[in-house]
């Protein structure tokens, strides 16, 4: 494998295809019903968003996840495997009334499958103005050359 592709979703070209598969995870994500506390649509994702890109070799992954501190995120690497997740919880009392509530305390997993040269010790992490980026060096393949001698 030689690129980083989420694990949960694939990659889709056309608007139609990635509205239809927003869609179709918003429709069976059943957490927002969980909560009674919260008044939110069934359509609404806990997922982040996220941007990959690749230079230098590595890659580098952004998430959109305002309102999170950096303690509320845990990534870890298991079996070739990226994870991600994110759990905010409200540190107000429930006992206070509200005619309407609209804050999104929840949490979130994202994964990915690394591509092969992945240095999975190497990852680093920072989390600024409400996006958590983190970056994925590559082992570095240098063409050395060789003399091959023939028996």
């Amino acid at each position: 494998m030689s690129s980083l592709i989420p694990n949960f979703r694939s990659n889709f070209n056309s608007t139609l295809d990635r509205d239809f598969d927003s869609l179709f995870d918003s429709f069976f994500d059943f957490r927002p019903l969980r909560n009674t506390n919260q008044r939110m649509s069934t359509l609404t994702s806990n997922v982040p968003r996220a941007n990959v890109s690749k230079k230098d070799g590595s890659y580098m992954i952004q998430l959109a996840v305002p309102g999170f501190s950096r303690d509320d995120f845990e990534v870890s690497v298991e079996d070739g495997s990226l994870t991600i997740s994110g759990n905010m919880v409200d540190s107000k009392e429930e006992s206070e009334e509200f005619t309407t509530r609209e804050f999104n305390y929840s949490s979130f997993t994202r994964s990915w499958s690394l591509p092969e040269g992945a240095e999975a010790g190497n990852i680093s992490a920072s989390y600024d103005a409400g996006v958590l980026t983190l970056d994925i060096p590559l082992e570095v393949r240098q063409n050395a050359k060789m003399k091959v001698d023939v028996h």
